[in-house]
C-alpha cells in the first residue's frame, strides 16, 4: 500500500515508525487508519477574536465548531453524534463551569 504512494526515499508512514521491518503490518496499519479507526477534524471554528489584539487567555463560552468525523462502517452515525455531543458539552473541572 505505501509502495504505491508518491513519497521521498527517507519519507516514512506513521505506521511503519510502529512496524519497521514488517511490510506486512505496515499495510493493515495503513488500511485500518484508512478505513476502520474514527478520526475528526475540526474544519472551522466561530466564536474566537477575529484579530491577535483582541485574543487573551480566556475560555469562550460562546464558541461553536464545525468538524468532520469520519467512523468505521460497522457504526451507527446517530448513535456517534450523541456520544460525541454528550462528550464535548459535558461540564468538567477543565472546563471551570463555562
Amino acid at each position: 500500500m505505501a509502495k504505491g504512494l508518491p513519497m521521498f526515499d527517507t519519507t516514512k508512514s506513521i505506521a511503519k515508525k510502529a512496524n519497521p521491518d514488517d511490510d506486512k503490518a505496515e499495510n493493515v496499519q495503513l488500511f485500518k487508519n484508512n478505513a476502520w479507526r474514527s478520526q475528526i477534524s475540526v474544519i472551522g471554528i466561530e466564536g474566537l477574536p477575529s484579530n491577535l489584539s483582541a485574543a487573551g487567555n480566556a475560555i469562550y463560552k460562546g464558541i461553536k465548531f464545525r468538524c468532520s468525523m469520519r467512523i468505521p462502517p460497522h457504526l451507527k452515525n446517530e448513535k456517534i453524534c450523541e456520544i460525541l455531543k454528550e462528550k464535548i458539552t459535558a461540564p468538567g473541572d477543565e472546563t471551570f463551569g463555562a
